[in-house]
């Protein structure tokens, strides 16, 4: 929009110059006044008409010269403006990209504890159940020690009952048989003796 307005312009200054030009042209030529007469009235006229062309000519270059400059400052602060909210823009997507990381590093973070604190409980809890199972173990196997020391108990018991019992049956088997006698003592004193005693132990025994 500034170049177009220098253009404008621009060009009008020059049209302005060329028909102040073209007005001097027409003042200069013979027969343009009705001073004929007085040369040196139309050369004053003459001169201040090209003078004030003159002036007016500065004037309007002296304008577009400003125009010039000032449409050079607009521009100049534009692309000022433009830079300024270029590098706003640029630290701003600076500024949401670390901002960004930082999330995306935190929300590692995160992740990262959350799956060492899984893998952390998952492992104590594997403890537990290892613990569980060997104490499970361990009872079973106090179990199993305890069954078999009763077992070998009682089967000790029922050998010794047994063994009891056999002597206590032979024992009493060999007293109702009583003692045998020699035949030798038959009709002596000493087999009579005997006889009372295995008579008096068969009655003790069956009393």
């Amino acid at each position: 929009m500034t170049m177009t307005v220098q253009r404008s312009i621009l060009a009008r200054a020059v049209m302005l110059s060329g028909a102040v030009l073209l007005s001097a042209q027409v003042v200069a030529a013979p027969g343009g006044n009705n001073n004929g007469n007085n040369p040196g009235a139309d050369h004053r006229q003459n001169g201040n008409a090209q003078q004030l062309m003159m002036d007016e000519a500065e004037t309007r270059r002296d304008q577009a010269e400003q125009m010039r400059e000032r449409g050079n400052e607009e521009m100049e602060q534009r692309r000022d403006r433009a830079e300024r909210d270029a590098e706003r823009m640029r630290e701003r997507a600076e500024r949401e990209a670390e901002r960004g990381r930082e999330r995306g590093e935190d929300e590692a973070e995160r992740v990262r504890e959350r799956a060492e604190d899984e893998a952390e409980r998952r492992q104590e809890e594997a403890e537990r159940m290892r613990e569980r199972a060997e104490g499970e173990r361990d009872r079973r196997r106090d179990d199993a020690e305890r069954m078999r020391d009763r077992a070998e108990n009682e089967a000790e018991r029922g050998r010794n009952q047994a063994e009891a019992e056999m002597e206590q049956r032979s024992e009493r088997m060999d007293n109702a048989r009583g003692p045998e006698v020699n035949p030798g003592e038959r009709g002596s004193e000493q087999g009579q003796a005997a006889k009372r005693e295995n008579s008096n132990a068969w009655w003790n025994f069956w009393d």
